[in-house]
C-alpha cells in the first residue's frame, strides 16, 4: 500500500490501475469554473499612446537613414545591424499603423 502524502489529501490513488476511472480530485467540473472577463488593455483606446510610439519608430528610421547615408557619403560599409534595426523599425511602424480589425 502506498504512503500518504501530505500533498495528496485530496487525491485518491486506486490500488489497482486497472481501475483508473475510480481517481477522484476535489477539483470543479469545468463548467463551475467561474468565467473571468479580460477588457482591453489600458492603452488601446488611447491616441496619446499611439503617437509616442509612431513617433519614436520615426525617429529610429530618420535617424537609421541619415546614419547610413552618412556611412555611404563617406564610402565606409553600412554595418548590417544598422539596415536590421531599421527594417524592424519599418515593420513595427506599418504594424502600429495598420492596427487591428476588431
Amino acid at each position: 500500500m502506498a504512503e500518504s502524502n501530505s500533498n495528496t489529501s485530496d487525491f485518491h490513488l486506486p490500488e489497482n490501475w486497472d481501475d483508473i476511472e475510480s481517481v477522484t480530485t476535489d477539483t470543479p467540473e469545468v463548467d463551475q469554473i467561474p468565467s473571468v472577463e479580460v477588457g482591453p488593455p489600458a492603452y488601446y483606446n488611447d491616441p496619446v499612446f499611439y503617437r509616442i510610439v509612431g513617433g519614436t519608430l520615426c525617429l529610429v528610421v530618420v535617424a537609421s537613414m541619415i546614419g547610413m547615408f552618412f556611412l555611404a557619403g563617406n564610402s565606409i560599409k553600412i554595418p548590417e545591424g544598422i539596415i536590421a534595426v531599421a527594417s524592424t523599425a519599418v515593420g513595427a511602424l506599418a504594424g502600429v499603423l495598420a492596427g487591428s480589425r476588431r
